[in-house]
């Protein structure tokens, strides 16, 4: 249930119907918060909750959770699939942003 409702956000995203996907991605959100309460070993809820952190742009959160799943499981394939999209995604801002901070320096801008 949890991942046809992830799955149901992902494409409402995916369209652009963000206010529903938001709707959907609290009561996913509320239903991994119980799971982790009951099951509080497992992984899987930590990293079914990282994706959809990371599908509303909170990578921050997407992290913290995959490492939660990843401590509970280290061999998990999806919570070590996302932590490394996630840490790509961030170090390929930061690449960019020290780029476009090392070009103003250069050019003599503030």
């Amino acid at each position: 249930a949890a991942q046809d409702c992830l799955a149901a956000a992902l494409e409402m995203r995916r369209v652009g119907n963000l206010e529903k996907m938001r709707e959907q991605a609290a009561n996913l959100e509320t239903a991994c918060r119980e799971v982790i309460e009951r099951h509080p070993r497992s992984a899987e809820p930590h990293a079914l909750l990282g994706r959809l952190y990371r599908a509303l742009m909170r990578p921050e959160d997407a992290i913290a959770q995959q490492e939660l799943a990843l401590s509970k499981e280290p061999g998990l394939a999806t919570a070590r699939y996302e932590r490394a999209v996630l840490l790509a995604v961030k170090n390929d801002r930061i690449r960019h942003r020290n780029t476009h901070l090392a070009a103003r320096i250069r050019d003599g801008q503030p």
